[in-house]
């Protein structure tokens, strides 16, 4: 259960609004995407009393999905707000092998490269991309079994 501290409540406001500000919802539910941000901070809470772990948590999709319709949304902003550690692990967090950098690679060539990139961070930065995979994993099977089997194999 997160010890919710003025720092940790900014950082799930933060996440909250940066999301809410692009529309960003869960892919079959619809539901405010920070649902998802939320609960992954909560699964880390449950690992770590850690702030900037807990920080990384709310935000490792925010740079990912927000950055680019709002540049406010910026690993640099999380630097500023929450400071240099926190936004480290969130810059870990975010995928580097995106289809605009690599056009060339398919789905299944950049995801291989995700997962050889997050086999050399650090084990704060492996907590929270459990915490995600286990928050991701739980909603695909239960809405979409025929892409939870891709999704599975990527992560091995």
């Amino acid at each position: 259960m997160i010890k919710w501290t003025p720092r940790l409540i900014r950082a799930r406001d933060f996440s909250n609004e940066a999301h809410d500000s692009v529309g960003h919802v869960r892919k079959y539910t619809r539901a405010p995407y920070w649902k998802h941000t939320d609960e992954v901070a909560e699964i880390v809470s449950q690992v770590t009393d850690d702030e900037d772990v807990i920080i990384a948590a709310f935000h490792h999709d925010t740079v990912e999905d927000c950055q680019s319709i709002n540049p406010y949304y910026s690993i640099e902003t999380i630097a500023e707000m929450f400071g240099d550690r926190a936004a480290t692990f969130v810059f870990h967090l975010t995928d580097q092998y995106i289809p605009e950098n690599y056009p060339k690679w398919n789905r299944k060539i950049r995801k291989q490269k995700e997962c050889e990139r997050l086999g050399s961070t650090g084990p704060q930065v492996h907590t929270v991309k459990l915490g995600d995979l286990l928050s991701n994993t739980a909603d695909i099977l239960k809405h979409d079994r025929n892409f939870a089997n891709l999704y599975l194999r990527e992560k091995d």
